[in-house]
């Protein structure tokens, strides 16, 4: 119990410290704010998936910048795709993964056969 505590004060400290950064850097890069606020939340989404894997090789707010860099390119190349393509050229184009609904059903069918096991 004490270790989620620990856990979640580390990264609620972590989104305090450098939300501002975060959001300055996608700012600049995207000059929207509201594109740069739904950015932001994207990279602390993916900061908190990689916390537990973060080696302390560089700062918190060097990683944390090179996260929001790849998360700007992303958006950048996804966006470059879109006003090459349009929108609805890419909405007619089937998925190779199958629908997101039967993906879902699948990974929870197999959550409970593990469960299970």
């Amino acid at each position: 119990m004490q270790d989620t505590i620990d856990y979640e004060a580390r990264i609620k400290a972590i989104y305090r410290e450098h939300y501002r950064d975060v959001y300055q850097y996608l700012y600049y890069f995207t000059g929207k704010r509201e594109h740069a606020e739904d950015l932001t939340q994207e990279v602390f989404i993916r900061v908190l998936d990689a916390l537990g894997r973060y080696e302390e090789r560089s700062s918190v707010k060097t990683w944390i910048l090179h996260i929001a860099k790849h998360v700007a390119i992303d958006d950048y190349r996804k966006r470059r795709v879109q006003t090459l393509f349009g929108m609805e050229l890419l909405k007619g184009l089937p998925s190779l993964l199958g629908r997101p609904e039967a993906e879902l059903v699948s990974k929870e069918e197999q959550l409970e056969i593990e469960q299970a096991m």
